[in-house]
């Protein structure tokens, strides 16, 4: 779901799909198939990024 995105493009896109002046556009989410398939993503840690509690905090654990 994209978001804060259209803040930048909320005029382009209220004019490609046709909208009213009067609507706002919340959020959009974007349909379709990959060009280009991923491979296996390599991740961090959850417990090397997220804390319990506090920014210092000790690290997060499942």
């Amino acid at each position: 779901m994209l978001t804060t995105y259209l803040s930048y493009a909320e005029a382009e896109v209220q004019q490609l799909l046709g909208l009213p002046e009067h609507y706002a556009v919340a959020a959009m989410v974007p349909l379709g198939h990959p060009v280009k398939q991923l491979t296996k993503l390599k991740r961090n840690p959850v417990e090397d990024f997220a804390n319990v509690d506090r920014f210092d905090g000790g690290p997060f654990t499942a």
